[in-house]
């Protein structure tokens, strides 16, 4: 089974008021730098940062440089891919990576979402373990409280229907309250807490600070 992470890190940042993803964290990396590495470390083949700009953000740039020294995981299997019409929504971000999987012939591909520091490359392994001994199933999520959110796993069977979604739209859209079979993984809240706001990364490094 052939699978790629699509690290979804096109985003404007506006309710945080300056770029998220660059924020550091208790170990020094970025808040998205973790996420990368958390990808890179699990048994994901591929993974597929998007972005909004040309050139790679140099929070990529640096966790790139930290792994090469051996300071974390490398992502040797990383690529960047620079989304023209990020701008319109999460749909679209969405639809640059998931174009780039079909194209690559992958049999499923992960969403993770860049600014979600606490999925661990385990999580990640057990969505990819659990849907390898179910291939027939449309997708396995994570779960909080019965609802599927990310990070994903969507079969290939999906991706042309996940390219039809527009705007805002994420996978979600799709996988709750429709038609497609999947098996839902109930995960601790904590990993799906990301950073929109201020108050939401001030109350991440809490968390950190207790040592979740």
């Amino acid at each position: 089974m052939k699978s790629a992470g699509i690290v979804l890190a096109a985003g404007s940042s506006t309710r945080m008021g300056r770029d998220k993803l660059a924020l550091p964290l208790a170990d020094g990396g970025s808040l998205a730098a973790r996420v990368v590495q958390a990808a890179a470390a699990s048994q994901l083949d591929t993974i597929l940062v998007i972005g909004r700009t040309e050139r790679p953000p140099i929070w990529l740039q640096t966790a790139q440089l930290q792994t090469a020294h051996g300071v974390q995981t490398a992502p040797e299997r990383s690529r960047y891919i620079a989304c023209p019409d990020a701008d319109k929504g999460l749909a679209h971000s969405l639809r640059c990576g998931l174009q780039t999987a079909e194209a690559l012939q992958y049999d499923a591909a992960m969403i993770l979402l860049a600014d979600q520091p606490f999925v661990r490359s385990e999580h990640i392994n057990t969505l990819l373990e659990r849907f390898a001994s179910n291939r027939q199933v449309d997708y396995v999520a994570a779960s909080d409280q019965g609802k599927a959110k990310p990070p994903v796993l969507l079969a290939s069977s999906l991706f042309g229907r996940l390219q039809s979604l527009e705007g805002d739209q994420g996978a979600g859209a799709l996988i709750n309250g429709s038609s497609a079979q999947g098996i839902r993984i109930s995960m601790h809240p904590v990993i799906f807490l990301d950073a929109d706001t201020p108050e939401d990364f001030n109350f991440i490094r809490t968390k950190e600070a207790e040592g979740t």
